[in-house]
């Protein structure tokens, strides 16, 4: 996984710069997403973040010059922002979990839209969101899954 690589080869000091700093150009929505800047990649839509560190931050920790880069999916980001009890613990995910947007939106990087569960569970939202796509409404309430999905934010996706 990347992010744990990032937290181990970067440190989470650098997760957390990178955070602020993508939270500072962030758009806020009346929904509750707080969606990135950056744009989407792949088909699946999902936003990748390069973290380094600065040159003076590997000379401190004695490693050679040259900027350490770590690909890390932004809502692994977000969700690690949201569990980690400080910053010197890793808090992985359990095996073959993933991390659900509540919202359905891959932009999201609010961590309070974001819930760690088994693939299965994850995959069967997307009957969730089907159900506001097809109906137009963006307030269908979710009756199925726990915590509920989010009502989305049509305009965002």
């Amino acid at each position: 996984m990347s992010l744990e690589r990032a937290h181990t080869e970067i440190g989470p000091e650098v997760l957390d710069r990178t955070w602020q700093g993508l939270l500072k150009k962030a758009k806020h929505t009346k929904t509750g997403c707080i969606l990135c800047h950056l744009k989407p990649h792949g088909k699946a839509k999902y936003i990748r973040v390069n973290v380094h560190d600065t040159a003076e931050e590997r000379k401190t920790k004695g490693l050679p010059p040259g900027q350490a880069k770590v690909a890390v999916m932004l809502h692994h980001l977000a969700y690690y922002q949201r569990k980690k009890t400080n910053s010197t613990t890793w808090l992985g995910l359990k095996d073959d979990n993933d991390i659900s947007h509540l919202c359905f939106n891959t932009k999201c990087m609010n961590p309070d839209h974001l819930f760690e569960e088994d693939h299965l569970t994850s995959l069967s939202r997307i009957f969730c969101h089907y159900k506001q796509v097809k109906c137009g409404c963006t307030d269908v309430r979710c009756k199925h899954h726990l915590p509920p999905c989010l009502p989305m934010n049509l305009g965002n996706n």
